[in-house]
């Protein structure tokens, strides 16, 4: 369990607590808006894929 605070951190661990889950979200609705132009019936498995990813990214930021 993470239970250091990163609040005043600098280096990997502001990228990691701070930056890591914006840029995973912020990827996910870019690539979700191009699926949009291109696929337009595969929207719902690319919001998928983006949500299962941050989760898995979160897991093992907390348990690792």
């Amino acid at each position: 369990m993470v239970s250091t605070d990163y609040s005043d951190s600098e280096g990997i661990a502001l990228l990691v607590v701070v930056w890591l889950p914006f840029m995973l979200g912020m990827g996910t609705l870019i690539l979700y808006g191009l699926s949009r132009l291109v696929f337009k019936k595969y929207n719902w498995f690319i919001t998928l894929l983006g949500a299962l990813y941050i989760l898995s990214a979160c897991i093992q930021f907390y348990f690792g």
